[in-house]
């Protein structure tokens, strides 16, 4: 039910925006990032959205991308973390960043978001931990799987063809695919997918989006980070 709204953006609420489909205005609450991206008052505008009844109330969520919106329903599985929390978690973090803290059990990274304390976030990371690998798979049938373990170079303009208009979320959707592949290739290579989340994470904190133009970068700041983990006896060789 009204898993999709195509209109007109009229402008914001206190809580979300307004889309205007064909002379009936929405309110559609989404994230303070997701509202960030959103296009001029006026233009056309096509988002994700999600209906809840939340207190005999019919509430609608919006998205700008599925990914965005398989994270928020995901969240909401955790007892504690109601449509509130969910939206300050995407609007605290871009999904694909919000997927590496969750995968590198960075506890402190999410008690920075409001709403989230110390307990929550504990929970968060004890109940997502298997359902995170179902979010993974989604991801990766979206991109080509790694064919050999020769590291692949993926330009951002190949990677950017087919993407929807919005300089952010380009970088986003492009930087996630990149960590996809880089996992891919390290997994070949012989390293476990703990120590992999935990590297992929430095790199993410180290570096902004912008410093990547294809996988092939990702893979060699993480192999120096990893290295030592092979040679102290981490992941076995194959």
């Amino acid at each position: 039910m009204l898993a999709q709204v195509q209109g007109v953006f009229e402008g914001e609420t206190l809580n979300g925006v307004i889309i205007n489909v064909q002379g009936l205005g929405l309110e559609v609450y989404v994230s303070s990032q997701t509202k960030a991206r959103l296009p001029k008052v006026g233009s056309a505008v096509k988002i994700e959205t999600l209906f809840l009844f939340r207190q005999e109330q019919p509430q609608l969520f919006g998205f700008l991308s599925k990914k965005e919106k398989e994270i928020f329903e995901l969240l909401l599985t955790v007892q504690g973390v109601g449509p509130r929390v969910g939206l300050a978690m995407l609007g605290s973090y871009s999904p694909s960043k919000l997927l590496w803290i969750l995968k590198s059990d960075d506890k402190k990274a999410l008690t920075m978001i409001e709403g989230v304390g110390p307990k929550l976030a504990s929970r968060l990371l004890n109940e997502l931990k298997d359902k995170l690998e179902k979010i993974t798979a989604i991801s990766l049938e979206q991109n080509e799987e790694i064919e050999n373990i020769d590291i692949p170079s993926f330009s951002r303009a190949d990677k950017n063809k087919n993407m929807p208009s919005g300089k952010n979320e380009k970088e986003d959707t492009s930087f996630d695919a990149f960590q996809q592949e880089a996992t891919l290739a390290l997994e070949a290579l012989g390293y476990e997918k703990s120590h992999i989340f935990s590297v992929m994470h430095e790199v993410y904190k180290e570096n902004s989006c912008d410093d990547f133009t294809s996988s092939q970068e990702i893979i060699r700041l993480a192999l120096k980070k990893l290295s030592p983990v092979l040679s102290s006896g981490g992941p076995s060789d194959r």
